[in-house]
């Protein structure tokens, strides 16, 4: 149920609906606590990163990509790593931080070997190709 309530606040941020987005965000975060289903943290606080960056909130925007990212890394989650890494470049850029951010991005790029066509990797490829 988070997983669904998460991919519906995509949806909605993808539409813009700050606060259809901001519903589901809460919804999300209740039913992962309720059933403790802590492996789904990573995609919510990156949902909810995402969320923040649109609405021009950078510092919360960050504070999210970066718990997301701690809690990526403590699971091991390589893919979900790369995803909030990449939030945080597109968040930085233009600042005195994207260079580091850009060459961590690029460490975790290159421990993935497959789905190079995957549209993840092609947005870390993206974002790697505007240094």
């Amino acid at each position: 149920m988070a997983y669904y309530c998460t991919l519906k606040a995509e949806l909605h941020i993808a539409a813009d609906d700050a606060h259809k987005a901001i519903e589901c965000i809460s919804q999300a975060r209740s039913v992962q606590e309720e059933n403790e289903e802590g492996w789904f943290a990573v995609d919510i606080h990156r949902a909810h990163g995402e969320l923040f960056r649109k609405l021009g909130q950078g510092d919360k925007a960050e504070t999210e990509y970066r718990r997301g990212l701690s809690s990526a890394r403590e699971s091991g989650d390589l893919l979900n790593q790369l995803r909030c890494s990449m939030g945080l470049v597109e968040l930085a850029q233009n600042s005195t931080r994207a260079e580091q951010l850009l060459s961590d991005l690029e460490m975790l790029r290159n421990r993935i070997t497959q789905g190079n066509e995957s549209p993840d990797l092609l947005r870390a490829a993206e974002l790697l190709g505007s240094r």
